[in-house]
């Protein structure tokens, strides 16, 4: 399997040298995650910062079986943005396949089915009009310790809620910010 790389600028141009370092360093990924498809390289220059050793910024994002990893450093040169953000990648790969992953199933996609218990009957009701659904979502869930829900809401830019495999439980959980900055976390219980 090849890795396919996304490198966008902007506010800066991308040489061919840069790009030929940044290509050669980060097909490397594919070493520590063999079933990587696709990583994305975001570069931009930021001038209204005040210290220029922090105007250069390097973005890398994997979407990996579920989950997202990013990575953002800054420094006074793209290429050592780069640098430090892959270094910090490489850390967030090992942790993600390391500890407390040994022992977790594969992910999946969970139906109700598998959340009611298997003598749950569902009670038949008069047929209601309902609302047309305008959208439907469906996406595979990876088991995770609240945690790892936490850092992957904030990776993800899903800043209200994330929607996870408790690891510990084996049910759906919904994470959700409070208005006073804080975490909630939706433990559904059958009555």
């Amino acid at each position: 399997m090849t890795l396919e790389l996304t490198i966008n600028s902007r506010n800066l141009q991308v040489t061919e040298k840069l790009r030929d370092y940044i290509e050669s360093r980060a097909m490397k990924l594919e070493r520590y995650l063999p079933e990587l498809t696709h990583a994305q390289i975001d570069l931009r220059a930021q001038e209204t910062m005040r210290s220029a050793g922090d105007r250069q910024v390097a973005q890398i994002t994997l979407p990996v079986k579920g989950s997202v990893l990013r990575a953002e450093e800054r420094s006074g040169d793209i290429q050592s943005a780069f640098d430090k953000a892959l270094d910090k990648i490489q850390r967030q790969i090992t942790r993600f396949k390391g500890k407390g992953r040994k022992n977790r199933r594969k992910a999946g996609q969970v139906t109700l089915a598998d959340v009611l218990p298997a003598d749950f009957d569902m009670p038949e009701t008069a047929p209601l009009e309902m609302p047309a659904i305008a959208r439907r979502k469906a996406f595979a869930v990876t088991p995770m310790d609240e945690l790892e829900a936490i850092e992957q809401m904030q990776l993800s830019g899903h800043d209200n809620f994330y929607m996870f495999l408790n690891a510990d439980t084996d049910q759906i959980n919904l994470l959700y910010t409070r208005k006073d900055g804080s975490f909630g976390l939706i433990e559904p219980t059958i009555d």
